[in-house]
C-alpha cells in the first residue's frame, strides 16, 4: 500500500509539472509553432528537430520578450530583446549572448551603438546619454577604455556615470536621497520551472546560472528556492 502510495504521488508530480506544456498551434517539431511551457512562457516561431531554430518570438511572464533569430534552443543571429523595464537591446546575438554590432537604449533614453562580444561592450561603439553628451572609442567589458586615437586613457563608464549623479545631486537641493541598494538580483523558483526556462527569462545561460549558485549537473532545484542571477 504504501508503495502504491508512493508511486502514484510521483505520477502526479510529474503530471502536474507538464500539464499545461504543450503545442498549442501548428507544428512544434520541424515547421512554425506555438508552444506554452509550464510557466507560462510563450514562443511562437520555427522549430527544427524539436527545437527553438529560425525565427521565433518568445514571451516572458515578467513581460519582457526577444524577437529573432534562434538556433539550437539559443537566441543566435539578428534579434530585439525588450526587458521588463524597458530597456531594449537591437543586434546580433551568437550562443544566446549578445555578440556582433548592436545598439543598448536604457530607459533613460540613453544608448550604446556600437560592438559587442560575449555579452559586454567590447570593441568601437559609441555611448551617448539621454542629454546629448558622448564617449566615442573603443571598449571592453563595458568600460570605456580610450578614444580613436589611443592616446588617452579614461576612467569607466561606471565611474563616469556616478560622477554625473553626484554633480546632479549637488545642484538639486530639493533632491531625496536614495537609499543603497545592492546589485545583487535573484529569482524565486516557482512550480513547473526549469533552469532552461529560468535562463531564458532572464537573457541568461544555464551554465552561468550553475556557477553563480554552485550547482552540477545533477542538481535539482525546488519551488521557493532562491537563484542568485547577478553579483
Amino acid at each position: 500500500m504504501k508503495h502504491l502510495i508512493l508511486s502514484l504521488l510521483f505520477i502526479i508530480s510529474i503530471f502536474s509539472a507538464s500539464a499545461f506544456a504543450q503545442c498549442t498551434e501548428g507544428n512544434c517539431e520541424n515547421g512554425q509553432g506555438t508552444y506554452k511551457y509550464s510557466d507560462g512562457v510563450k514562443y511562437k516561431g520555427q522549430w527544427k528537430n524539436s527545437r527553438l531554430d529560425g525565427q521565433g518570438t518568445i514571451t516572458y511572464l515578467d513581460g519582457s520578450k526577444y524577437v529573432g533569430q534562434w538556433k539550437n534552443n539559443q537566441r543566435h543571429g539578428q534579434g530585439t530583446y525588450i526587458y521588463p523595464d524597458g530597456s531594449k537591446y537591437i543586434g546580433q546575438y551568437k550562443d544566446a549572448q549578445k555578440h556582433g554590432q548592436g545598439t543598448y537604449i536604457y530607459p533613460d533614453g540613453s544608448k550604446y551603438v556600437g560592438q559587442w562580444k560575449n555579452g559586454q561592450m567590447n570593441g568601437q561603439g559609441t555611448f551617448t546619454y539621454f542629454g546629448g553628451r558622448k564617449y566615442v572609442g573603443q571598449w571592453k567589458n563595458n568600460s570605456y577604455i580610450k578614444n580613436p586615437k589611443g592616446n588617452e586613457t579614461h576612467k569607466t563608464l561606471a565611474k563616469k556615470m556616478a560622477e554625473e549623479k553626484a554633480q546632479k545631486a549637488e545642484s538639486s537641493k530639493s533632491s531625496k536621497v536614495s537609499k543603497k541598494t545592492t546589485n545583487k538580483r535573484y529569482h524565486t523558483v516557482r512550480a513547473g520551472e526549469t533552469l532552461y526556462s529560468i535562463s531564458r527569462r532572464h537573457d541568461l545561460t544555464v551554465q552561468k546560472i550553475r556557477l553563480l549558485n554552485k550547482l552540477n549537473n545533477s542538481s535539482v532545484i525546488h519551488p521557493g528556492q532562491k537563484l542568485l542571477l547577478t553579483l
